[in-house]
């Protein structure tokens, strides 16, 4: 607001596969108006079976109803523990739903670029969570019953837990471990 904006030739708008959206400008304002493009969002389960394997959006790392998947922007990820491969390389900054580990005891480490977006990460069944990589931005973190624990790799160039405006809370036993 107040920015006195004449055209939007100075910006540029990324949507996912799911979501596109236009700029405009209305009293000097630049404004988004997001629309959905109808597709559904989709409750995926990890089931990667090499590790590391890789989430991005071309690998059919993923189950949907038991059938090979690929991730799209917004989708929701299911971790618990029916996969074999535990180390998950983020290629590029993932836009993600909700994300919930769940796995009794097993031990999951992200590596790679950030995962991004609103929507929370929960950790739940004593499973542990290593972030080693870009980390997170600004999801709310939700450690109900694990282990969430900074890397020995956690990029120091960027803070692991994004902008650390998003809450953090930790259940009775839940961990965070720096």
């Amino acid at each position: 607001s107040g920015a006195n904006l004449a055209d939007t030739s100075a910006f540029s708008l990324v949507t996912s596969s799911n979501m596109s959206g236009t700029l405009a400008v209305e009293d000097g304002d630049l404004v988004l108006n997001v629309t959905s493009s109808g597709s559904t969002v989709n409750d995926l389960v990890w089931g990667a079976t090499i590790s590391p394997s890789d989430w991005d959006l071309t690998t059919d790392n993923w189950l949907n109803n038991g059938s090979p998947a690929i991730f799209a922007s917004y989708d929701n990820a299911i971790f618990n523990g029916t996969d074999t491969a535990k180390e998950i390389n983020v290629t590029e900054n993932i836009y993600a739903g909700d994300v919930t580990f769940q796995a009794d005891n097993a031990t999951y480490t992200l590596t790679g670029e950030k995962l991004l977006g609103s929507n929370p990460i929960t950790i739940k069944g004593g499973t542990t969570l290593v972030i080693d990589g870009k980390g997170l931005d600004a999801q709310p973190l939700n450690i109900e019953n694990g282990i969430v624990r900074m890397g020995t790799n956690v990029v120091a160039s960027g803070n692991a837990l994004g902008a650390l405006s998003a809450p953090i809370t930790i259940g009775e036993n839940g961990t965070f471990d720096l």
